[in-house]
């Protein structure tokens, strides 16, 4: 799901990426109109997300998530590795790779 000021959409799939105002789910890509404000929440498991520009939630289990701006929260397990440049990383499970973020805290929830 993506969310801006009146924009939400809802995606199922294995790997999710958001490229701006471009997102692309097991390879088919979504054009959506430019927003200031993007949230990608997942409810369930996904194995990647890929961001350039998004706060990302995944209720579930993630294999792996490299984000470059905006806050991460995982209520499951990351099974590899989370990756943020600038934003927030709590984990409520376990991490089995690493965990790192240029700017920003990390935490387990």
């Amino acid at each position: 799901t993506r969310r801006s000021s009146d924009l939400q959409i809802q995606v199922n799939g294995r790997t999710i990426s958001v490229q701006g105002d471009l997102v692309i789910v097991d390879g088919k890509r979504i054009d959506l109109p430019e927003t200031k404000n993007i949230e990608v929440i997942v409810n369930g498991n996904v194995n990647t997300i890929e961001s350039s520009m998004a706060s990302v939630v995944v209720t579930g289990n993630v294999s792996q998530i490299n984000n470059k701006s905006g806050d991460i929260i995982v209520n499951g397990n990351v099974s590899g590795n989370v990756n943020n440049i600038s934003g927030d990383i709590k984990v409520k499970g376990n991490v089995t790779g690493s965990a790192h973020t240029v700017s920003g805290d990390i935490s387990k929830n």
